[in-house]
Protein backbone atom coordinates (compact mmCIF):
# COMPACT_ATOMS: atom_id res chain seq x y z
CA UNK A 1 0.00 0.00 0.00
CA UNK A 2 2.74 2.03 0.68
CA UNK A 3 4.50 1.66 -2.07
CA UNK A 4 1.30 2.08 -4.22
CA UNK A 5 0.65 5.88 -2.14
CA UNK A 6 4.55 6.64 -3.22
CA UNK A 7 4.05 5.52 -7.02
CA UNK A 8 0.75 7.20 -7.04
CA UNK A 9 2.39 10.34 -5.37
CA UNK A 10 4.89 10.30 -7.73
CA UNK A 11 2.35 10.80 -10.51
CA UNK A 12 0.54 13.41 -9.50
CA UNK A 13 3.62 15.19 -8.55
CA UNK A 14 4.43 15.07 -12.03
CA UNK A 15 0.81 16.53 -13.37
CA UNK A 16 0.15 18.62 -11.19
CA UNK A 17 1.99 21.85 -13.10
CA UNK A 18 0.00 20.44 -16.12
CA UNK A 19 -3.00 20.67 -14.27
CA UNK A 20 -2.79 23.98 -12.87
CA UNK A 21 -2.26 25.31 -16.94
CA UNK A 22 -5.02 23.21 -17.46
CA UNK A 23 -7.26 24.83 -14.92
CA UNK A 24 -6.73 28.14 -15.92
CA UNK A 25 -7.10 27.46 -19.63
CA UNK A 26 -10.65 25.99 -19.21
CA UNK A 27 -11.71 28.44 -16.54
CA UNK A 28 -13.57 30.61 -19.52
CA UNK A 29 -15.11 27.51 -20.67
CA UNK A 30 -17.83 27.34 -18.32
CA UNK A 31 -18.58 24.51 -15.72
CA UNK A 32 -21.80 24.21 -13.08
CA UNK A 33 -23.97 27.08 -13.80
CA UNK A 34 -27.50 25.96 -14.04
CA UNK A 35 -28.32 25.86 -10.30
CA UNK A 36 -30.93 27.98 -10.97
CA UNK A 37 -32.06 30.76 -8.48
CA UNK A 38 -30.11 29.56 -4.87
CA UNK A 39 -27.14 28.78 -6.26
CA UNK A 40 -24.63 29.86 -9.50
CA UNK A 41 -22.94 26.91 -9.56
CA UNK A 42 -21.61 24.17 -7.36
CA UNK A 43 -17.83 23.93 -6.52
CA UNK A 44 -16.81 20.63 -5.25
CA UNK A 45 -13.32 19.86 -2.77
CA UNK A 46 -12.46 16.47 -1.06
CA UNK A 47 -11.65 12.97 -2.12
CA UNK A 48 -12.93 9.95 -3.90
CA UNK A 49 -16.55 9.68 -1.99
CA UNK A 50 -16.79 13.08 -4.42
CA UNK A 51 -14.59 12.85 -7.25
CA UNK A 52 -16.88 11.70 -10.69
CA UNK A 53 -13.57 11.81 -12.87
CA UNK A 54 -10.30 13.41 -11.77
CA UNK A 55 -8.30 10.95 -10.61
CA UNK A 56 -9.14 8.50 -13.26
CA UNK A 57 -8.00 11.18 -15.52
CA UNK A 58 -4.95 12.43 -13.77
CA UNK A 59 -3.76 8.87 -12.87
CA UNK A 60 -3.99 6.48 -16.15
CA UNK A 61 -5.06 3.14 -14.76
CA UNK A 62 -5.61 4.08 -10.74
CA UNK A 63 -9.30 3.28 -11.01
CA UNK A 64 -10.06 -0.37 -12.32
CA UNK A 65 -12.48 0.17 -14.44
CA UNK A 66 -15.70 -2.58 -14.64
CA UNK A 67 -17.99 -3.17 -12.79
CA UNK A 68 -17.23 0.28 -11.48
CA UNK A 69 -19.35 3.31 -12.77
CA UNK A 70 -17.07 5.26 -14.51
CA UNK A 71 -14.99 8.16 -12.74
CA UNK A 72 -16.15 6.83 -9.72
CA UNK A 73 -15.05 4.68 -6.81
CA UNK A 74 -18.55 3.12 -6.74
CA UNK A 75 -21.15 1.21 -8.67
CA UNK A 76 -23.14 4.50 -9.86
CA UNK A 77 -23.87 7.72 -9.53
CA UNK A 78 -21.96 9.68 -6.36
CA UNK A 79 -23.78 11.81 -3.57
CA UNK A 80 -22.42 14.31 -5.06
CA UNK A 81 -24.05 13.84 -8.73
CA UNK A 82 -27.32 13.26 -7.21
CA UNK A 83 -27.27 16.59 -5.16
CA UNK A 84 -26.03 18.54 -7.89
CA UNK A 85 -29.11 17.21 -10.21
CA UNK A 86 -31.42 17.73 -7.43
CA UNK A 87 -30.27 21.66 -7.81
CA UNK A 88 -31.02 21.50 -11.61
CA UNK A 89 -27.17 21.17 -12.16
CA UNK A 90 -24.56 18.66 -13.48
CA UNK A 91 -20.99 18.56 -11.57
CA UNK A 92 -18.17 17.82 -14.08
CA UNK A 93 -14.22 17.33 -12.88
CA UNK A 94 -11.85 20.44 -13.12
CA UNK A 95 -9.29 18.45 -15.58
CA UNK A 96 -12.56 18.39 -18.40
CA UNK A 97 -13.73 22.22 -17.30
CA UNK A 98 -15.94 21.91 -14.56
CA UNK A 99 -15.79 22.52 -11.03
CA UNK A 100 -15.46 19.65 -9.08
CA UNK A 101 -11.81 19.80 -7.41
CA UNK A 102 -12.62 16.41 -5.44
CA UNK A 103 -9.83 13.97 -6.55
CA UNK A 104 -9.28 10.15 -5.31
CA UNK A 105 -6.55 9.38 -2.58
CA UNK A 106 -7.01 13.69 -1.10
CA UNK A 107 -6.31 14.32 2.40
CA UNK A 108 -7.37 17.60 4.15
CA UNK A 109 -3.91 18.65 3.68
CA UNK A 110 -0.40 17.45 4.03
CA UNK A 111 0.40 15.30 7.14
CA UNK A 112 4.27 15.53 8.74
CA UNK A 113 6.04 12.49 8.27
CA UNK A 114 3.86 10.77 5.17
CA UNK A 115 4.16 11.24 2.06
CA UNK A 116 2.82 14.25 -0.23
CA UNK A 117 -0.48 14.08 -2.38
CA UNK A 118 0.00 17.37 -4.45
CA UNK A 119 -3.89 17.14 -4.70
CA UNK A 120 -4.94 17.41 -1.18
CA UNK A 121 -7.84 19.74 -0.16
CA UNK A 122 -5.97 22.77 0.46
CA UNK A 123 -4.18 22.03 -2.74
CA UNK A 124 -7.43 21.93 -4.38
CA UNK A 125 -8.74 25.10 -3.60
CA UNK A 126 -5.15 26.49 -5.00
CA UNK A 127 -6.33 25.27 -8.36
CA UNK A 128 -9.39 26.73 -7.90
CA UNK A 129 -8.30 29.97 -7.04
CA UNK A 130 -5.98 30.18 -9.61
CA UNK A 131 -8.48 29.27 -12.15
CA UNK A 132 -10.62 32.24 -11.01
CA UNK A 133 -7.78 34.69 -10.64
CA UNK A 134 -8.60 34.84 -6.64
CA UNK A 135 -11.87 35.89 -6.93
CA UNK A 136 -14.84 33.31 -5.57
CA UNK A 137 -18.33 33.34 -6.38
CA UNK A 138 -20.33 34.58 -4.04
CA UNK A 139 -23.54 32.95 -5.08
CA UNK A 140 -21.83 29.76 -5.81
CA UNK A 141 -21.90 26.87 -3.01
CA UNK A 142 -18.64 25.64 -2.05
CA UNK A 143 -19.13 21.44 -1.07
CA UNK A 144 -16.73 20.81 1.39
CA UNK A 145 -16.32 17.65 1.62
CA UNK A 146 -14.25 16.42 4.72
CA UNK A 147 -14.51 12.84 4.26
CA UNK A 148 -11.44 12.87 2.85
CA UNK A 149 -10.16 12.78 6.12
CA UNK A 150 -10.48 9.07 6.16
CA UNK A 151 -7.29 9.09 4.30
CA UNK A 152 -5.95 11.00 7.16
CA UNK A 153 -6.84 8.40 9.75
CA UNK A 154 -5.24 5.47 7.63
CA UNK A 155 -2.05 7.53 7.10
CA UNK A 156 -1.68 8.25 10.84
CA UNK A 157 -2.79 4.97 12.17
CA UNK A 158 -0.38 3.27 9.41
CA UNK A 159 2.87 5.28 10.17
CA UNK A 160 1.81 5.72 13.80
CA UNK A 161 1.85 9.18 14.16
CA UNK A 162 -0.02 11.44 16.68
CA UNK A 163 -4.15 11.37 16.83
CA UNK A 164 -3.54 15.06 16.99
CA UNK A 165 -3.47 15.30 13.54
CA UNK A 166 -6.74 13.82 13.16
CA UNK A 167 -8.63 15.54 16.47
CA UNK A 168 -6.93 19.03 16.09
CA UNK A 169 -4.69 19.23 12.59
CA UNK A 170 -7.54 18.25 10.12
CA UNK A 171 -10.33 20.39 11.73
CA UNK A 172 -8.12 23.39 11.26
CA UNK A 173 -7.39 22.48 7.81
CA UNK A 174 -10.73 22.59 7.11
CA UNK A 175 -11.43 25.83 8.68
CA UNK A 176 -8.19 27.15 6.81
CA UNK A 177 -9.06 26.62 3.59
CA UNK A 178 -12.60 28.05 3.97
CA UNK A 179 -11.38 31.08 5.77
CA UNK A 180 -9.04 31.52 2.14
CA UNK A 181 -12.28 30.81 0.09
CA UNK A 182 -14.05 33.31 2.28
CA UNK A 183 -11.22 35.53 1.77
CA UNK A 184 -12.07 35.23 -2.30
CA UNK A 185 -15.14 36.01 -1.81
CA UNK A 186 -17.33 32.47 -1.12
CA UNK A 187 -20.37 32.73 1.35
CA UNK A 188 -22.13 29.78 1.08
CA UNK A 189 -20.85 26.28 2.12
CA UNK A 190 -22.25 22.82 2.43
CA UNK A 191 -19.53 20.99 4.76
CA UNK A 192 -19.76 16.95 5.41
CA UNK A 193 -18.72 15.15 8.74
CA UNK A 194 -17.03 11.75 8.13
CA UNK A 195 -18.69 9.02 8.48
CA UNK A 196 -17.10 6.12 10.80
CA UNK A 197 -14.14 5.13 9.11
CA UNK A 198 -14.03 2.13 11.84
CA UNK A 199 -16.71 0.77 10.43
CA UNK A 200 -15.63 0.40 6.90
CA UNK A 201 -14.70 -3.25 5.64
CA UNK A 202 -10.90 -1.60 5.30
CA UNK A 203 -11.15 -0.02 8.67
CA UNK A 204 -12.55 -3.43 10.11
CA UNK A 205 -9.03 -5.00 8.31
CA UNK A 206 -7.13 -2.75 11.01
CA UNK A 207 -4.93 -4.32 14.00
CA UNK A 208 -7.70 -1.96 16.21
CA UNK A 209 -10.80 -0.64 14.32
CA UNK A 210 -12.22 1.17 17.40
CA UNK A 211 -9.10 3.48 16.82
CA UNK A 212 -9.89 4.94 13.37
CA UNK A 213 -14.09 4.98 15.22
CA UNK A 214 -12.46 7.32 17.73
CA UNK A 215 -10.44 9.31 15.59
CA UNK A 216 -13.77 9.65 13.45
CA UNK A 217 -15.89 10.81 15.81
CA UNK A 218 -12.79 13.01 17.50
CA UNK A 219 -12.87 14.39 13.83
CA UNK A 220 -16.62 15.55 14.01
CA UNK A 221 -16.75 16.81 17.53
CA UNK A 222 -13.47 18.96 16.62
CA UNK A 223 -14.81 20.35 13.37
CA UNK A 224 -18.49 20.95 15.05
CA UNK A 225 -16.30 23.81 16.90
CA UNK A 226 -14.21 24.96 14.19
CA UNK A 227 -17.18 25.94 12.34
CA UNK A 228 -19.17 27.63 15.10
CA UNK A 229 -16.20 29.58 15.39
CA UNK A 230 -16.15 30.17 11.80
CA UNK A 231 -19.71 31.29 11.49
CA UNK A 232 -19.28 33.52 14.54
CA UNK A 233 -15.68 35.16 12.96
CA UNK A 234 -17.28 36.06 9.22
CA UNK A 235 -19.83 38.10 8.54
CA UNK A 236 -22.65 37.25 5.38
CA UNK A 237 -21.68 33.64 5.88
CA UNK A 238 -24.08 30.55 5.58
CA UNK A 239 -22.76 27.25 6.68
CA UNK A 240 -24.70 24.20 6.65
CA UNK A 241 -23.27 20.78 7.76
CA UNK A 242 -24.77 17.24 5.58
CA UNK A 243 -24.47 14.34 8.44
CA UNK A 244 -22.69 11.78 6.25
CA UNK A 245 -21.88 10.16 9.01
CA UNK A 246 -25.85 9.30 9.91
CA UNK A 247 -26.70 8.50 6.45
CA UNK A 248 -23.98 6.03 6.20
CA UNK A 249 -25.57 4.31 9.50
CA UNK A 250 -28.45 3.40 7.83
CA UNK A 251 -29.32 0.22 8.18
CA UNK A 252 -33.48 0.24 6.48
CA UNK A 253 -33.11 -0.98 3.09
CA UNK A 254 -29.58 -3.03 3.72
CA UNK A 255 -29.14 -6.70 4.64
CA UNK A 256 -25.38 -6.24 4.22
CA UNK A 257 -23.94 -3.59 6.30
CA UNK A 258 -20.08 -4.70 6.77
CA UNK A 259 -18.92 -6.31 3.60
CA UNK A 260 -17.64 -5.31 0.44
CA UNK A 261 -19.90 -5.76 -2.81
CA UNK A 262 -17.16 -5.98 -5.09
CA UNK A 263 -14.40 -8.63 -4.44
CA UNK A 264 -11.35 -8.85 -6.83
CA UNK A 265 -13.51 -7.32 -9.77
CA UNK A 266 -16.35 -9.39 -9.32
CA UNK A 267 -19.77 -7.63 -7.84
CA UNK A 268 -22.21 -8.95 -5.67
CA UNK A 269 -25.72 -9.60 -7.17
CA UNK A 270 -27.34 -7.66 -5.32
CA UNK A 271 -25.45 -3.95 -4.74
CA UNK A 272 -28.70 -2.01 -3.47
CA UNK A 273 -28.53 -4.08 -0.55
CA UNK A 274 -25.04 -3.20 0.59
CA UNK A 275 -23.76 -0.41 2.51
CA UNK A 276 -20.52 -0.54 0.77
CA UNK A 277 -19.40 -1.37 -2.48
CA UNK A 278 -15.52 -2.01 -1.91
CA UNK A 279 -13.68 -1.98 1.25
CA UNK A 280 -13.95 1.50 1.52
CA UNK A 281 -16.42 3.28 -0.83
CA UNK A 282 -20.08 3.32 -0.32
CA UNK A 283 -22.69 1.86 -2.98
CA UNK A 284 -24.72 3.98 -5.24
CA UNK A 285 -27.86 2.92 -2.89
CA UNK A 286 -26.17 4.53 0.19
CA UNK A 287 -24.79 7.03 -1.68
CA UNK A 288 -28.36 8.52 -2.29
CA UNK A 289 -28.98 8.29 1.54
CA UNK A 290 -26.05 10.93 1.68
CA UNK A 291 -27.89 13.26 -1.03
CA UNK A 292 -30.66 13.20 0.97
CA UNK A 293 -28.82 14.03 4.05
CA UNK A 294 -27.03 17.03 2.30
CA UNK A 295 -30.06 17.93 0.46
CA UNK A 296 -31.82 18.13 3.79
CA UNK A 297 -30.27 20.94 5.25
CA UNK A 298 -29.88 22.63 1.77
CA UNK A 299 -33.46 23.23 1.89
Amino acid sequence: MKTMFKRVSKLLTAVFAMTILGALLLSGCGGSSKTGDKYSQIVVFGASLSDNGNAVSIVPGLFPGAPYYPGRASNGLLWIDVVASDLGDEIKPFVNGGTNYAVGGARTCGISGTSTNPFDMCNQVVLYLAATLNKADASALYVIDTTSVGNNIFAVINNGLSSSEITTNAPTDIARLMDRLYDAGARKFLVTNVPDVGATPRGQGLPSPATATSLSNGFNGTLNNELANFRAAHSGVDVRLADLKSAVAIKTGFTNTTDPCVVNLVACATPDTYTYWDTLHPTAATGRNMAKAALAVLR
